[in-house]
């Protein structure tokens, strides 16, 4: 669970890494944008949806068109049943007529699925207006203020301030990378390049643990680290 600032660098890092070893960037390449399937109605009593096997359905939102259900399937209850189609797909049924009052309508029924929705925002909601990048923004608003700080919430510019730092969320219906600037340090996350840099106080245990497993001789698979004075920078070598 993420609680503040410094386990969330804990996790991206920690992870980072394991994907550099693994060559594996599935999970970075989903936590970009959310995933949608397109429901097809049948008998107006079951809405079937292909989906790939691994997805935790219930995590899953049912957005029927623009005004019309927004919801997470687990809070639902609605009666289901996955059929398999092979190893990679399989065929989620839900029985929803009991549902047609609640406007499923003929726009369109898809299941949303993203890790980040995951986070704790407050309040948590899903709404397709807010972009992934501005809700990750969210998430780390919270994860802030939760840890007794004073932040200033700019959704627009898709930024926050708090008196020490500065967070900065970058791309438009994707997430492109996460900013960090702290006095004259800059620090970085980068999905789109595959780098994470980290600069200043606030992350200096791991440069100092970064620095220590380099002067021993210790390498990581895949990943190529660069220091230089209070800064580390750990890229992906393909």
């Amino acid at each position: 669970m993420i609680y503040n600032l410094e386990s969330a660098t804990f996790t991206i890092l920690g992870n980072f890494i394991t994907s550099c070893y693994t060559r594996n960037w599935a999970w970075q390449d989903l936590l970009r944008q959310p995933m949608r399937f397109k429901g097809e109605r049948q008998k107006e009593k079951f809405l079937v949806f292909p989906i790939p096997n691994w997805v935790p359905y219930n995590d899953c939102i049912l957005v029927a068109g623009e005004r019309g259900l927004q919801s997470k399937l687990k809070d639902l209850f609605l009666p289901s049943q996955l059929q398999g189609v092979n190893d990679n797909q399989s065929l989620l049924i839900l029985k929803v007529d009991g549902l047609n009052s609640l406007g499923l309508g003929d726009e369109g029924v898809h299941l949303v699925y993203w890790p980040g929705y995951r986070f704790v925002i407050e309040p948590m909601n899903y709404s397709p207006s807010i972009t992934p990048a501005q809700y990750m923004l969210l998430a780390f608003d919270y994860i802030l203020r939760a840890s007794g700080n004073s932040v200033d919430l700019d959704l627009k510019n898709q930024s926050l301030s708090t008196p020490s730092l500065r967070l900065e969320v970058r791309g438009a219906n994707r997430l492109n990378s996460i900013h960090i600037s702290e006095d004259a340090s800059n620090s970085y996350w980068s999905l789109e390049e595959r780098c994470i840099c980290l600069q200043g106080l606030k992350f200096q245990f791991y440069i100092e643990a970064l620095t220590e497993m380099t002067r021993s001789g210790t390498r990581l698979e895949n990943c190529k680290v660069e220091l230089a004075g209070d800064s580390a920078e750990l890229l992906y070598v393909e």
